[in-house]
């Protein structure tokens, strides 16, 4: 009876890209574990790396000889990809995903986050007191999703000098005092594969002011 090759733990081992791992770099290497057959010997591998789960459709297939890496160039989505191994005798074994939990995913993500709507303090609002909240819209980000966002309060309208910042983890909201001045701001959102969207004012007439007065 044909035996299909193995490895040590009975199928090739995935090893990179992490499971999961979501980056904005389109070339990708993805490498597994060398797996052994005995009498025929290993005659090449096969990868398939697909948008879908259930590996309808392929996107990138090779079946590289003897060889346990390959790189190729992906486009923004999420895909899935699995290994196996065929022997000299024209065994195939089982796909990689067999021995795992799941199918090992990777998320390429290209694009940054739609920008965000700033909310509160409205506009040009002059007020006395020194403790401010800063609030604006939620955004979302697909495929990566969104990991923060960054807002800069400055003096000056080119924010060249920054006189508070923050990157609050999916928060829409910061509280911080200031002390007696006229104040720009700005938000802007970034995704779990590091790339960030536009600034608020890019999508707004003009940039948005706070100015605290505490004399009489």
């Amino acid at each position: 009876t044909p035996s299909a090759p193995v490895s040590a733990s009975g199928l090739p081992i995935q090893t990179a890209p992490l499971n999961g791992y979501t980056t904005n770099y389109m070339a990708q290497s993805f490498s597994w574990q060398p797996s052994t057959d005995s009498p025929a010997g290993i005659r090449n591998y096969k990868i398939d790396v697909s948008t879908s789960p259930d590996f309808a459709v392929i996107y990138y297939s090779s079946s590289p000889a003897g060889g346990t890496q390959v790189t190729t160039t992906l486009s923004q989505a999420t895909y899935y990809w699995r290994v196996r191994a065929e022997d000299n005798a024209n065994n195939a074994g089982n796909w990689s995903y067999a021995q795992q939990s799941s199918t090992w995913t990777i998320i390429i993500d290209t694009t940054g986050p739609a920008v965000p709507v700033l909310a509160g303090p409205v506009n040009g609002n002059t007020t006395s007191y020194m403790t401010q909240i800063f609030n604006w819209q939620p955004v979302s980000d697909s495929p990566a999703g969104l990991r923060n966002y960054t807002i800069d309060i400055s003096t000056l309208s080119d924010f060249s000098t920054v006189y508070y910042t923050s990157s609050p983890a999916g928060g829409t909201q910061v509280t911080t005092t200031l002390s007696q001045a006229t104040y720009y701001w700005r938000v802007r959102a970034q995704d779990s594969a590091n790339n960030p969207g536009l600034w608020s004012y890019s999508a707004q007439a003009s940039t948005w002011t706070v100015t605290i007065d505490t004399t009489p």
